[in-house]
């Protein structure tokens, strides 16, 4: 007997098994006596039978099948799923705050750039800027010391006179300065007059 013969014959003692402790119909022995003629390996027989039932020869052990005949997956891997999503959920949390953050700093930055070009124009027709020390132009709840023409702040964010003399912008010694902030942003904008220059603390 050569090899393929001796294969051929452990699958058939293999199928009179099955056939035996499961009852197969006569129709599902022909279908199953028309595959054992193919060459299959002796060591992994797959065979579905009727009612989705699978039934697995391996060397290796698997873990429990449900109805489908799919792998379940072992506590283990869930609780590794779950801390991988965990993380990623963080890292996705930290990266939308951080970003919504900068979203309320380019406001500020911008609301001080149209408070600066108003104030210009104020500045042109009445030689002087409007807003003492201190003073506030905002949009955050609290009300306005001044009012400023063609101007309003956007929501949450508020414009100080930090310094200076508005009737005197460009004293070197007391130079006139706003600054701008958004109430859910640390970052705080401060425009120089006299420097005509911006920069961020």
């Amino acid at each position: 007997m050569n090899g393929f013969e001796a294969i051929k014959c452990q699958n058939r003692l293999f199928l009179k098994k099955i056939f035996k402790c499961c009852k197969i119909d006569p129709f599902s022995v022909k279908m199953l006596q028309e595959f054992n003629r193919t060459a299959i390996k002796p060591d992994k027989i797959e065979i579905r039978l009727p009612f989705h039932i699978r039934m697995t020869t391996a060397n290796h052990h698997r873990p429990y099948a449900g109805p489908s005949g799919t792998e379940a997956f072992t506590v283990m891997e869930l609780l590794i799923a779950i801390g991988i999503i965990g993380v990623l959920a963080v890292i996705a949390l930290s990266f939308l705050s951080t970003t919504k953050k900068t979203a309320y700093e380019i406001i500020a930055k911008h609301d001080l750039q149209n408070f600066v070009k108003a104030e210009e124009a104020y500045y042109i027709e009445n030689s002087r800027y409007i807003g003492d020390k201190d003073d506030s132009i905002r949009n955050d709840g609290v009300s306005s010391d001044f009012v400023l023409e063609g101007f309003r702040p956007s929501e949450g964010v508020c414009i100080t006179i930090a310094s200076g003399d508005p009737e005197d912008p460009d004293n070197p010694d007391d130079p006139y300065i706003a600054q701008s902030k958004h109430k859910k942003a640390s970052a705080v904008f401060e425009y120089n007059f006299h420097t005509k220059v911006m920069t961020r603390r």
